[in-house]
């Protein structure tokens, strides 16, 4: 399968660098992180029921990012916004992109 990944930003991973916040710091709901296990990413979930907190924000975003590019299938392009997608037989075949300036 080959896979277009369109981000609105021209860098990889839009704001989650800085925890979206401006921080290092970035909060994710469980279950997700059984994914940051699975990624051997670090968190912290002391004395919190319903999220953990990902000490460096930025090491789960180059993570998720080296994860998806590395099997060579993904094609990424920065400073793209689908704004509409073509369907053919229960499948995306295309899509209708604006280019951000």
């Amino acid at each position: 399968m080959k896979v277009s990944l369109l981000d609105r930003r021209f860098a990889p991973g839009g704001t989650n660098w800085s925890g979206c916040q401006h921080f290092a710091a970035m909060s994710v709901r469980k279950p997700a992180h059984e994914l940051l296990r699975e990624l051997n990413v670090p968190y912290d979930e002391e004395d919190q029921e319903d999220f953990v907190t990902v000490k460096h924000a930025a090491l789960l975003t180059s993570t998720l990012i080296n994860r998806t590019l590395l099997p060579g299938n993904v094609t990424f392009f920065g400073g793209f916004n689908a704004a509409d997608v073509l369907v053919k037989d229960d499948r995306v075949v295309g899509a209708a992109v604006v280019r951000i300036i």
